[in-house]
């Protein structure tokens, strides 16, 4: 009976994704008819907390089914992967954000690390590094002997008074003009689904959304968002050698000006999908992480965006 209902199963779902196909003599797997005077019945999810759990059931006979090996492993394997593209196990909603509505839901768990971030109706959580540094440059103008007398002054005070410059000293700020970052201390699970709404206000820059373990710059993965003419989105892996890239597409559609959707997933097997405006563009496995996460960070290099819309879910 369960090689009965692992076969009922498997139908469902292969006719909910529109692939069944007739079996022809090309085919790897063999037919199979059901016991004389058995009758199959279809079974048709009325809504999606039906679809989810036939899903769960059916991934509990693939299971079973792989364990006692009832069923030929290449027809698993396939079975696997096609309820994969249905299945939803992040279930635990652990932070939601709605910006555009003026306030923040969880106020305590976000702190601004450099740069701005506000706060407007109806636009969202908004950030314009390009604006703080045009005006930031416009202001430092100076003519030919001003910028000389400044930097003989400079070189002479520095000289004589040997000042050290501490970690939040104006000069070290200066360094951060083009970046703007922020934290949500919301603890993630290892499994993770994050979607986000960020409206492009510019063809130039990049957003970087993140989970990090111990400090915010910590150890953890980055999303890298180039939107634009040349768009990419790149996944990062931050470990304790240091940045390496894992994966990269490129020569995306992703134009500025518009407000795109996207959707980070990432499986307890360590398996990643990043999906831009539904369309998936990446897929890539990584393992170096197992523990939780400790926060959520966003940083805005060199453009101007607007937060719109945040879910954190985990398993």
């Amino acid at each position: 009976m369960k090689r009965v209902g692992l076969i009922l199963a498997s139908a469902a779902i292969i006719s909910l994704s529109g692939t069944a196909q007739a079996i022809d003599s090309n085919s790897r797997y063999q037919a199979w008819q059901p016991p004389a005077g058995e009758v199959v019945q279809s079974t048709q999810p009325g809504n999606k907390a039906e679809m989810q759990k036939m899903i769960d059931e059916l991934n509990q006979l693939i299971d079973e089914a792989d364990k006692a090996r009832a069923a030929d492993r290449t027809f698993i394997r396939d079975l696997r992967d096609v309820v994969n593209q249905y299945d939803w196990p992040w279930r635990k909603t652990l932070l939601e954000e709605d910006f555009t509505d003026g306030y923040l839901e969880t106020k305590s768990q976000w702190k601004i690390l450099t740069g701005d971030y506000k706060l407007k109706r109806g636009l969202g959580l908004h950030s314009n590094v390009v604006e703080r540094q045009t005006t930031s440059e416009s202001r430092q103008k100076l003519s030919d002997e001003e910028a000389a007398a400044a930097l003989i002054g400079a070189i002479f005070d520095q000289a004589l008074k040997k000042k050290k410059k501490k970690p939040d000293d104006t000069s070290s700020n200066q360094l951060h003009a083009a970046n703007a970052s922020i934290i949500s201390k919301t603890t993630v699970s290892n499994a993770f689904a994050i979607e986000l709404d960020v409206d492009v206000r510019s063809q130039q820059g990049k957003i970087e959304l993140g989970v990090y373990q111990g400090q915010a710059n910590g150890t953890g993965y980055r999303l890298v968002f180039l939107p634009g003419p040349s768009a990419s989105i790149e996944i990062q892996r931050l470990g304790s050698r240091g940045k390496s890239i894992i994966d990269v597409a490129d020569k995306i559609n992703a134009k500025g000006d518009r407000v795109h959707h996207l959707l980070w997933t990432r499986s307890k097997q360590g398996n990643m999908n990043i999906k831009l405006n539904n369309k998936l563009i990446l897929q890539v496995a990584d393992r170096s992480f197992k523990d939780k996460f400790n926060g959520i960070i966003i940083n805005n290099e060199g453009g101007e965006f607007s937060l719109q819309k945040l879910v954190v879910q985990g398993s």
